[in-house]
Order: structure tokens, then sequence, then C-alpha cells
């Protein structure tokens, strides 16, 4: 019936397994668009991956898998994830426990626009204590002009509410210096393009600041280390939200 669709033209046909997965991405793929439409109308009927017996949960308690994007009950997301077949890797563990499956779920329906506002049209609450209080610089005219950030401090906003509104706006900062010390054309999505990882990490260690000493062992120091914690796990989350 859609032979002649792209997604459908590039389903492997020598090997059984490998097309068999191919059409169960595309199958998961419909039915997380359709779930999204359901969640985002407030009506419908959910597709799980696996009924839960009784009748006394909502839509609130399933979440997607972050790596097939099938709804589970969320809280036992975790047992799927730890054996989800379409990991990149059977040794990967991110994202395996409870509480970073939930996460991770939550920030896939979050980008896709279940629950908050979209970045075409921000929230007011959030332009006020976030956006307008940026300092006016070249660090800041880049997250203004650039929508997968402003989708990003979004949900952060929507998370944390208006008492972290100088947190949200320094993890802005911090993803919008990595951008532009990348030196990458275009918008934060093509930062984040596998053939870039190089690039990120050197950005990253000019961020961190590389000391003229080093250690007692020859490797190089750093004057501020935790930047490169802290941009690590914002870019982790804001990966989740290009993915979505």
């Amino acid at each position: 019936m859609h032979r002649l669709e792209t997604d459908v033209r590039s389903v492997p046909d020598t090997d059984k397994d490998a097309r068999m997965k191919a059409l169960d991405r595309l199958r998961n793929l419909g039915d997380f668009q359709h779930n999204v439409d359901v969640l985002t109308k407030g009506h419908g009927e959910l597709i799980i991956g696996r009924r839960v017996p009784g009748d006394k949960f909502g839509a609130d308690d399933f979440l997607p898998c972050r790596y097939c994007l099938t709804f589970f009950y969320r809280r036992e997301l975790w047992r799927h994830v730890a054996h989800c077949n379409f990991k990149m890797s059977p040794l990967t563990t991110d994202g395996s426990s409870d509480k970073q499956a939930q996460r991770a779920g939550q920030m896939l329906l979050h980008g896709a626009g279940v629950g908050i506002t979209t970045s075409a049209l921000l929230n007011a609450d959030f332009m006020a204590a976030v956006i307008n209080l940026l300092p006016n610089d070249e660090v800041s005219t880049n997250i203004t002009n650039d929508c997968l950030l402003t989708q990003y401090g979004q949900i952060l906003f929507n998370k944390l509410g208006c008492e972290r509104a100088a947190d949200i706006r320094c993890r802005l900062r911090y993803l919008s210096r990595l951008k532009l010390k990348s030196a990458v054309r275009g918008g934060y999505d093509s930062l984040l393009n596998s053939e870039h990882f190089d690039t990120v990490v050197g950005a990253t260690k000019e961020l961190c600041v590389i000391a003229t000493d080093k250690t007692l062992n020859g490797t190089t120091k750093f004057q501020k280390p935790h930047i490169a914690l802290k941009v690590g796990q914002f870019l982790r989350k804001i990966c989740q939200v290009s993915e979505s």
C-alpha cells in the first residue's frame, strides 16, 4: 500500500531479521504519532505495548520507551528499557533505572509538544521570566534565534517554574556558548549530528579553559572542569528533545 514511500523503500529486502525490525520501527513511529495526537487533543485510545490488568489507569500512567517509542505502564517501563531490542548496544545501561526511564519518556513527550506550549507560541510567563531577562549579547541572541534551545527552555520552565528562572537562563547560556565555540553553522539540531562529536568535545574543552600546567601523570588539567559535567547533562536532555 505504501511501497513508494521513502521510509518503506529503505526497508531491507534480503535480511529477514533486519526487515522485520525496520517494519516494527515504522509501526512504532506511527503508534507514537497517534498517541501524541491523543494526548494533545485529550481524547481517544492509546496504543500501548502491553495491557495492564484493571481499569484504574489513565493516559498519564503510560510513557514511551526512549529507544523504540512504544508506550508502557510507567512503573514497569524500566523493565522493558533494560532489554529493548532497539538499543544501539545491548551493553547500554543509560536510562535503565526506574527514574531515568520515566524522565526520558517524559522528555520525549515534552519534545513532541505534549503538555507544553510549542516554540512557535512561547508561554508568556516563560518569555517574561527567562527570555526577556537574558543579557543583551551574542550568547543570548543565539538562544532567542534557535527554536530547539527555546523549546528546551520552555520544557525546563514548565518543570521548574519561575523560582528557577535564573537556573534555566544559566543552562541555556551554557548550551549557547558551546554552540558558538563549535562554530557549526545552522541551528542546534545541526550541532547534535554525530559527525560533529569531536567538534563538541573540543568546544567543551575550550569552555573548561585548559590550564597551562598538567597533572603529575601528564594529563591535561582544566580550570573549570565542572562545566564539562554540566554541559554533558544538558546535552543529553536536549538530544532527547531533538529526537522527539
